[in-house]
């Protein structure tokens, strides 16, 4: 009986529990519900910082260019012809074709009968001492040239269509692989061949077969002919200063009539290309020097003084001077220690059709 009695209250109880867990939630389902949170706020968008200006491009050694004036040989202008002769055709650089920047070439089986015309440019400083196509170290200061389907080596005459002037070199490498250019000259062939002031000039390719008795003639001919008086005037007088010119009488180079006429300090223009400046000579200076030439290009100022030795002119000086960030380059014929002799030797170089100004130094 107890344990019955039991039971019926423990039933009552969970009766009860049940009645209340329900009004409870009841109770809750009639509270109002909480809105749901808002969405995070997107971030307040700030201005791009500037952009950092851009610096400017690096010079050496990613550029290419001349030599200095220091490394040039004495005797560049005199460097001779390649001589064709029978070559077995190298290890390297000679491949059925080959891709460079998404173009394709077939090198030629052989080089006769090959002649084109079309750019030519050339290539310096930055390249030399290195391996060149054909295994050999690039050397600008030999007669060579960089082409992109002729076997290796090859000779070719090159010839300045502008000027008709004709050098020979050796094909030694693969290049240049831009746009309508057809050969890379070294940079002695392109001082030799006119074009180093163009960056590139057109001109004809013509192979050379030196088992042929006339193009080895031909060969022969032009790699031992001397440069005509004419030519090297002729040559001079288009690097000379344009705003300089000989005078035309004797009272002009009359050292004391000169200085006389003077003013306190005289400019002396010289045109370099594209860029005129000018040297300021006082008068009351001792002239000591001839100046021939100023150059911004070293092989300029080296070309005048081979081309001054031609006409037996030994006592040359190279000197560099700063303008601003930049450096020239000027040809001086002395020192003199009279200045009758320095204008004796005016006179001359006058008669020559080579202009000069006087200069302390």
């Amino acid at each position: 009986m107890i344990a019955a009695g039991t039971r019926r209250v423990a039933a009552r109880g969970a009766h009860h529990a049940i009645v209340l867990l329900a009004a409870l939630l009841t109770a809750c389902g009639m509270l109002p519900q909480r809105e749901p949170p808002p969405p995070p706020s997107a971030p307040e968008t700030l201005p791009p910082p500037p952009a950092a200006p851009t610096p400017p491009p690096a010079a050496a050694p990613s550029q290419d260019g001349p030599p200095s004036a220091a490394e040039i040989p004495p005797d560049l202008a005199s460097v001779p012809d390649a001589v064709p002769k029978v070559e077995p055709k190298s290890a390297t650089g000679n491949p059925q074709s080959y891709s460079v920047d998404g173009g394709k070439y077939q090198v030629l089986a052989n080089a006769q009968g090959y002649k084109e015309r079309g750019l030519a440019s050339w290539y310096g400083k930055k390249f030399h001492g290195k391996r060149t196509s054909s295994g050999e170290p690039y050397d600008m200061f030999k007669m060579t040239a960089a082409h992109k389907t002729l076997p290796i080596p090859s000779y070719v005459r090159v010839t300045n269509l502008d000027t008709k002037r004709s050098i020979i070199v050796r094909v030694n490498d693969r290049g240049p692989f831009h746009e309508g250019r057809i050969i890379d000259l070294s940079y002695t062939a392109a001082l030799k061949l006119g074009i180093l002031g163009n960056g590139s000039s057109q001109v004809e390719v013509e192979a050379l077969d030196p088992t042929k008795p006339d193009d080895a003639q031909a060969v022969l001919a032009a790699a031992t002919k001397p440069p005509t008086p004419q030519a090297v005037q002729s040559a001079m007088t288009k690097l000379l200063p344009a705003a300089v010119a000989p005078p035309t009488d004797a009272a002009a180079i009359d050292p004391h009539a000169l200085v006389a006429a003077a003013p306190a300090a005289a400019i002396v223009p010289f045109v370099d290309g594209d860029n005129a400046s000018g040297l300021v000579v006082s008068p009351a200076q001792q002239y000591t020097y001839l100046q021939a030439g100023l150059f911004s290009d070293p092989i300029n100022a080296v070309t005048m003084r081979e081309q001054l030795r031609e006409l037996g002119i030994a006592n040359i000086v190279l000197k560099d001077d700063a303008r601003g960030s930049a450096t020239v380059h000027r040809v001086l014929i002395g020192p003199f220690s009279e200045l009758t002799a320095l204008y004796e030797m005016r006179k001359h170089l006058i008669d020559q059709h080579v202009a000069t100004t006087p200069v302390a130094e």
